[in-house]
């Protein structure tokens, strides 16, 4: 999930934007941009809206 940061940080977004659009921490953010945990699969579409690209992009 590392490529969530190449995605973030096209659309000029900080962790705590997505953060509040999906009503999750900024940690929990952080922790899929280091690969120490995953999204929720209920989290990917709303994600993948964010961030401009397609839930595969992210895989």
């Amino acid at each position: 999930m590392k490529k969530i940061k190449e995605y973030r940080l096209q659309q000029n977004l900080r962790q705590a934007d997505i953060a509040k659009e999906l009503g999750i921490s900024r940690v929990a953010v952080s922790k899929w941009e280091k690969g120490i945990m995953n999204p929720r699969v209920e989290h990917l579409p709303k994600l993948a809206k964010i961030l401009r690209c397609n839930i595969s992009d992210f895989f």
